[in-house]
């Protein structure tokens, strides 16, 4: 569990084994859908993570490739979960972010 970030470990005894199972197997059989998000040019779109997330490498190579003038990053300092850990800070982005778009 050294992996698992403590803002997580109080959720984690919560999951039954069944429900563990159904989460995995779903993770697992995932389709990747990045190649079809590349090629939005009608949406306004907004890519959120934390900087401490193990997703922000691949957040950022997303938005890498997507067509800048439609798309924005918001790159959270120093948490990992932006829902759970800046919930502030991004609905005062999201809330520019629709203003501005």
């Amino acid at each position: 569990m050294a992996h698992v970030p403590n803002l997580y470990l109080p959720f984690l005894f919560l999951l039954t084994a069944k429900n563990l199972r159904r989460y995995v197997e779903a993770y697992m059989n995932r389709k990747d859908i990045s190649d079809k998000l590349i090629h939005i040019t009608t949406l306004d779109i907004l890519l959120v993570a934390g900087s401490k997330s193990p997703y922000i490498h691949g957040v950022t190579s997303l938005h890498g490739k997507m067509d800048k003038s439609r798309t924005s990053l918001l790159k959270i300092d120093n948490v990992v979960d932006v829902i759970f850990e800046a919930p502030e800070k991004l609905a005062q982005s999201l809330l520019l972010f629709v203003k501005v778009n």
